[in-house]
């Protein structure tokens, strides 16, 4: 399985304390949203999770879960954690989002 990972820049003080992929689970800060249910095709509506970290609807589309989640950051943040790309990850373990200076 593999995710792409859309990002919302906002500015808060509030940082994500970890990212990573667990198979079709996405586990931010310690907490584990598993999307092993979804079928090709399928899009699991934003209202059915209880997350403010995920802030849009998943979406399967092959064997890609697709979502955006909120990129918390502070005042003086540089351009690519203000203006991220998305990342696609293909394997399970943490995740490095913009702005980190290493893995978790």
């Amino acid at each position: 399985m593999k995710f792409k990972l859309n990002l919302s820049p906002v500015r808060s003080d509030n940082a994500l304390e970890s990212v990573a992929i667990q198979g079709a689970s996405l586990v931010i800060s310690g907490t584990e949203f598993d999307f092993s249910f979804l079928n090709d095709g399928d899009t699991l509506p934003n209202a059915a999770i209880e997350s403010d970290a995920i802030c849009s609807d998943v979406t399967r589309t092959g064997d890609i879960i697709e979502l955006t989640i909120r990129l918390p950051h502070g005042p003086d943040a540089p351009e690519s954690v203000r203006f991220p790309q998305p990342i696609l990850v293909e394997q399970d373990g943490p995740i490095t989002l913009p702005g980190e200076t290493n893995a978790n």
